[in-house]
Parts: C-alpha cells; structure tokens; sequence
C-alpha cells in the first residue's frame, strides 16, 4: 500500500507563501522525532484539485468554499494541501482524496444558525462531511432535508466526543440526531435519548437505505442493502 506522502504527490506544489505559524503534526508516542517541525499555513479554498475532491462527493462547492478552508502543510522540504474544517479548540479535521485525519486538538464544531443567537433546535452531525451534504440536501430542495424551523448546528468530528456535547445541547428544545446508520451512530443517539428524552429525535430514517448522509447524496448504498433491494 502506498504511504500518504506517494499518494498525496499530486497535490504537492510550490506555495510560495509566507509561513503565518507552526505546530507539529498530531503523531503517535511511537513516532520517530523529526528535527524539523511541520509548518502550515491557512487560505481560502481555490485548489482545484481540493475543489475537484468535494465535488468527487457531491458538495455542493458554493458551500463548501463558505464552511472549509484549503490548508497547506509543509514537511521534509515539501507542501500538501487538504481541505481544513475548524473546530472549539482552534483545530482542524483535514480531508483529502487519499487522506484522514486531524491537525491540533480533536474537538466538537459549533456552527451558529444565525451569529449571536440560540435557536431552539440544533441538528447534530457525526462529521463535517455529513454536515456540508445535508447543506447541499437542503439547496437543492430534496423534501427529506426539509425542517419546519432554523436550526443551528453541531459536528462531532467523532462519536467519541459525544461527552463533549452534553453542557451545549443543554439550551436547546428539540435536539435532530443525523448520526451514522451503523452500531456506533445508533449508540450515540440512544445515549443522548436517554439524557435529553423526549427532546431527542432520531433522523437517521430520512437516510435509512445508507450508512450516512453524505453516501445518500451520493447514492452510495452498502453491498447488503443491494442485495437486500434485489431479492
């Protein structure tokens, strides 16, 4: 299998800009020290190839350009972009065609319907992707992402900040759950049924034939609900 240097070559290019700051990569206890400290730096997002890959999954780009930023990453003497979505800690969830993974801490992101306000319901997404797709849902008008009222939002980056949400969804009334269809996904929704109770509402029907939102977009179904559909 080909290392995530090899596969990312395409996206290698010559930034040219100036370093605003530094940070090291989030790496394992088991990883090697390098004498050089990987550098990045943050910009709009305009790489087409970045742009190409959100397309690759049906983002719609307008949207994409408005919630993400392109960062670039300098190691060992060379630059690779990937898409960058912030989160409560100053971090950022990293995406690119061949790449997964977290610069800084790993943290919730928080997304005010409108700035300033609170509104009474929030719609929780698993990742960021789930949440630009449902965005991309509601712009093209598919009924089954239409809700009766302005919501704000709030991606986990992972079920294993589902802790984290607690003292935030605190404030809201109504409480949409649109997390994976799978044992993880269902598990973080019943968790929070069992604290917020009737508040919680499980939206995962609206998807019911796939794993997430952003394989609905894609119309990505798995190998068994093929199978299933087929028999």
């Amino acid at each position: 299998m080909p290392t995530v240097s090899a596969t990312l070559e395409y996206l290698e290019g010559k930034s040219g800009c100036v370093v605003r700051s530094a940070i090291p990569y989030a790496t394992s206890s088991k990883a090697q020290p390098s004498h050089e400290q990987p550098t990045f730096t943050l910009h709009p997002l305009k790489n087409k190839s970045l742009l190409s890959y959100l397309c690759s999954r049906q983002i719609d780009e307008s949207i994409g350009c408005t919630y993400c930023q392109e960062i670039h990453q300098k190691q060992k003497g060379r630059w690779y972009f990937s898409v960058a979505f912030g989160n409560q800690s100053g971090g950022y969830e990293l995406r690119n065609p061949y790449f997964k993974g977290c610069m800084g801490s790993k943290d919730l992101s928080i997304i005010a319907y409108l700035p300033g306000e609170i509104q009474e319901g929030c719609l929780v997404f698993e990742g960021f992707m789930d949440f630009l797709s449902f965005l991309t849902l509601v712009k093209r008008q598919d009924y089954l992402f239409r809700m009766e009222s302005p919501c704000d939002y709030l991606i986990l980056n992972s079920v294993c900040n589902q802790k984290k949400v607690y003292q935030y969804l605190e404030r809201y009334r109504h409480i949409h759950c649109f997390l994976d269809n799978d044992a993880a996904g269902k598990e973080a929704t019943e968790s929070l049924h069992k604290l917020f109770e009737y508040r919680v509402t499980d939206e995962s029907f609206r998807y019911a034939d796939y794993k997430d939102i952003n394989d609905y977009l894609m119309n990505k179904k798995t190998e068994q609900q093929d199978v299933a559909q087929k028999q």
